[in-house]
């Protein structure tokens, strides 16, 4: 009786409070979002399948369309994918209902991202809530599961990289939106967000000459990538450079390559990444497993197989838009070019003829053509590729 007393005073309070507002910060963006306080007078949430759906509805009968209208404007503003519009979802919760339990803003994020057309679903053991989303994704060291044939991805854990999450969790029956899309961690595009640059100086040997150059490191991509879930490997391969970092790098190493042969140019670009950068394993550097997109490479002092290899790659394909394939062995991460000028052991790949220009290593070696050494033999699997668009 006690309870419900005070579960009928918070409503009536929160009818009669007048609109309020929240600043959200998303990295190095903010903005301030209107909200009613009545969409927060849920009662209580018990962690039981009957508790879930009470609450469950007490959200949805309110009126949340306005602040969904304002995270999808922020959304464009900003030029967020799917993975970084459900970190949008987390934070504007988070400022809103901060006073808020963490499972009953569990269940707000869940029908925000409901509204946002995604198939989520809501999974509970004694203690704690997580939001699963629908992913046709490839993710790892993040908690998945399949139902009706969709691989479901937590986003809670996801939200929260390297903590552990417990592993037994029953899913709830509710399932607001089968038809939802699935949600996607592409990275086709970086987002919109403001630039946090700053410059570093990078220096490399080719052949008998020193060369020293001017780079650009971005302190809000390498923010947002440090809490991006692991996705596929050549995905981070493929993703593109900034627009900032690509400028300053590209007008740099340009007037290098110039007037060069494709064999010289290339042989460059590999003594760049192999010696402009130190060397040093991800758990060493990080204590975990930390494969990088072009732009952290620049941004941090240290890097490895896999990160040289997404540089190398954007690269050729900016600088000289050849053909080029990433080619992932058991332990190494390489690069293979198309270029008739090429000469060593041949990759055949779609009709062309490949040779690795490896990214990593030696130090101070300008030598391509051929795998690295102990690599010859071994197998390997093409796990990102370029095509140059042919002309009209």
């Amino acid at each position: 009786m006690h309870s419900l007393i005070l579960a009928w005073a918070s409503y009536i309070l929160a009818l009669l409070l007048p609109a309020q507002q929240a600043e959200v910060v998303l990295y190095s963006d903010s903005f301030v979002v209107t909200y009613q306080p009545i969409l927060f007078a849920n009662g209580a949430l018990d962690l039981t399948d009957a508790g879930i759906s009470a609450h469950y509805a007490a959200v949805t009968e309110k009126d949340w369309l306005p602040v969904h209208d304002q995270l999808q404007q922020q959304r464009r503003r900003l030029g967020l994918n799917d993975w970084l519009y459900v970190k949008l979802v987390r934070e504007t919760v988070d400022a809103m209902a901060g006073f808020a339990l963490d499972n009953e803003r569990r269940v707000l994020e869940l029908h925000l991202l409901t509204l946002a057309n995604f198939d989520v679903r809501l999974c509970y053991n004694a203690h704690d809530l997580y939001v699963y989303a629908h992913t046709e994704d490839a993710l790892f060291e993040v908690p998945m599961i399949t139902y009706d044939e969709r691989r479901y991805v937590n986003l809670t854990a996801a939200l929260s990289p390297r903590r552990r999450t417990a592993r037994s969790l029953t899913m709830h029956p509710i399932r607001p939106l089968p038809t939802g899309s699935p949600l996607s961690f592409a990275l086709d595009e970086l987002p919109a967000l403001t630039p946090n640059v700053q410059p570093r100086t990078l220096r490399f040997r080719y052949r008998d000459t020193m060369h020293t150059i001017a780079g650009l490191g971005d302190r809000t991509i390498a923010a947002y990538m440090n809490d991006y879930p692991f996705f596929d490997e050549g995905k981070y391969v493929t993703a593109p450079m900034s627009a900032q970092t690509s400028q300053r790098l590209l007008s740099e190493l340009r007037p290098l390559i110039a007037g060069k042969s494709e064999h010289d140019a290339l042989s460059l670009l590999a003594a760049f990444t192999r010696s402009a950068f130190e060397y040093k394993e991800d758990k060493t550097s990080f204590g975990y497993s930390k494969p990088m997109i072009p732009d952290e490479v620049l941004y941090y002092p240290v890097s490895d197989c896999e990160d040289r290899s997404a540089l190398y790659f954007t690269l050729v394909r900016d600088l000289l838009d050849l053909p080029v394939i990433a080619i992932a062995y058991d332990d190494h991460l390489s690069v293979a070019v198309a270029s008739e000028q090429l000469r060593g052991k041949v990759i055949r790949h779609n009709g062309r003829r490949y040779f690795v220009c490896d990214p990593t290593g030696p130090k101070d070696s300008a030598v391509i053509g051929n795998p690295p050494h102990g690599y010859e033999r071994k197998a390997f699997e093409v796990v990102a590729n370029y095509e140059p668009v042919p002309s009209t």
